[in-house]
């Protein structure tokens, strides 16, 4: 019996994550996977492309309906099909090397949609680990939102290793309930505040704006508090690739610190960009209800902690590197890297590297 290209990327995952589920449980899984090898076939996240390319003799509309029904189906959640792949795979094995460094941010997809994601950073990519949708063309999401995301991951966390947590964000994440909640869960944080945000130090109010560094690139001043007396440090950050100043309220101890760790945020720009136009082209979905896009970023998500890990071997291996891409040096991610070994590998029928757990850095 001949195997397709997309039975072989099903099967692959049926070893990774199907073992431990039964009965209606399965069945939804084996149709995500269905999903998953025709997303990855096809290089696009259109429910007539995926279908396109699952095998079947069935005609092309009802492998569709078959996609909208998993889509539409309650039972399909997070906690269900990414969390224990998710926390096994990745996050138990980051936590191992003592810190853990979350960023959070948000992106426009689908047909007038928003995603707040809370990613994790990986040997230099950030990866998905939650998130959320909701129905609007642009914009931010409320606080209420983002508490909503961070008390979801305190939970998942609990679950894990005691490890240093960091969590990173742009202006959007500076608000005051946000400060606090991250103050009492213990975690650390650096997030970039607005130039005329009113803080306070010993009973004197003042805004970042006012201040400047004189004769270096950062200023830290320390022990001020925000409008709810939340005490944090803030950092002023004018390097010379910086046309304006860059502020940053933290609890880290050092500026040098904060500003080495707020240069990762950026980790999470590139994974937007990989699962839209350089990959799945979700930007480009047809999808405009917030349940179902969450239920289509599981498949997403999986896929694309899949092709990262595969870019990982070829990047540790010279003979990989050779065969893949080229010996002298490397121009491709991760990314790019796993999405040409996964080709190699079902084009030249063999076998998949067993997959062994995302190691930390």
């Amino acid at each position: 019996m001949i195997i397709t290209r997309q039975e072989r990327i099903q099967e692959e995952f049926k070893k990774l994550i199907g073992e431990e589920l039964a009965g209606k449980e399965k069945e939804r899984f084996e149709k995500m996977m269905s999903i998953l090898s025709g997303m990855i076939e096809s290089k696009h996240c259109h429910l007539s492309k995926i279908a396109s390319q699952i095998p079947g003799l069935i005609n092309l509309e009802s492998k569709i309906k078959g996609i909208q029904r998993w889509l539409n189906n309650k039972w399909v959640d997070t906690p269900t099909f990414y969390y224990p792949f998710m926390k096994r795979r990745l996050l138990k094995r980051l936590c191992a090397t003592s810190e853990v460094r979350f960023i959070i941010d948000g992106s426009v997809v689908g047909f007038s949609c928003l995603t707040l994601m809370v990613s994790v950073l990986y040997k230099k990519k950030a990866l998905p680990i939650i998130w959320l949708t909701k129905k609007a063309p642009k914009g931010h999401f409320p606080e209420d939102q983002h508490l909503q995301l961070l008390n979801e991951l305190e939970k998942i966390m609990k679950d894990l290793p005691a490890c240093r947590k960091v969590t990173l964000g742009d202006g959007e994440f500076d608000g005051e309930r946000w400060i606090k909640a991250l103050q009492t869960y213990g975690w650390e944080y650096v997030l970039r505040t607005s130039s005329n945000r009113r803080l306070h130090i010993q009973g004197e109010s003042f805004q970042p704006c006012e201040v400047a560094p004189e004769n270096s690139d950062c200023l830290t001043i320390t022990n001020v508090t925000t409008n709810k007396k939340n005490h944090c440090h803030l950092v002023v950050n004018h390097e010379r690739k910086y046309e304006h100043p860059i502020y940053l309220l933290t609890n880290l101890e050092t500026a040098g610190l904060a500003t080495k760790y707020y240069a990762y945020r950026y980790r999470i720009e590139t994974l937007f960009k990989d699962i839209k136009s350089n990959s799945f082209q979700l930007h480009k979905s047809h999808l405009d209800d917030p349940e179902k896009f969450d239920r289509l970023l599981i498949v997403i998500s999986l896929a694309y902690l899949w092709i990262i890990w595969l870019g990982k071997l070829v990047m540790e291996s010279n003979q990989l590197m050779k065969w893949i891409h080229r010996s002298d040096r490397c121009d491709l991610s991760l990314f790019s890297l796993g999405l040409r070994y996964l080709s190699q590998l079902i084009t030249n029928g063999l076998r998949f590297p067993e997959f062994i757990n995302l190691e930390g850095d």
